[in-house]
């Protein structure tokens, strides 16, 4: 259900994209995109959502700088990544105090 509420979302409410060439793309892989001034919504067709999930590698590494950091993301574990270059910050379970992610 969580799937199929997300291409709902993604195909009728679109996302926000302020980036033009980014549009240009969408635009070009068959995206909806909406004008609006200095940025643009983009609607993804369901179609577009699940050939990028086909071409989705099973499992990825996340490489550290040194080697007990890698953090591989598969199937069968959880977690968050982020790749956007910000220190995501988590409430420690133990002291419940906010502190730096540390994987």
């Amino acid at each position: 259900s969580i799937h199929y509420a997300t291409l709902r979302i993604l195909g009728g409410t679109g996302i926000k994209v302020e980036h033009e060439e980014a549009m240009e793309i969408f635009h070009g892989s068959g995206a909806d995109v909406e004008k609006h001034g200095n940025y643009g919504v983009v609607k993804l067709p369901s179609h577009i959502v699940e050939d990028c999930i086909r071409w989705a590698p099973s499992a990825v590494t996340y490489y550290g700088r040194r080697r007990e950091d890698d953090y591989r993301l598969d199937s069968k574990s959880v977690g968050f990544a982020a790749s956007y270059g910000e220190q995501v910050n988590v409430i420690d379970v133990e002291t419940m105090k906010l502190r730096p992610a540390v994987k």
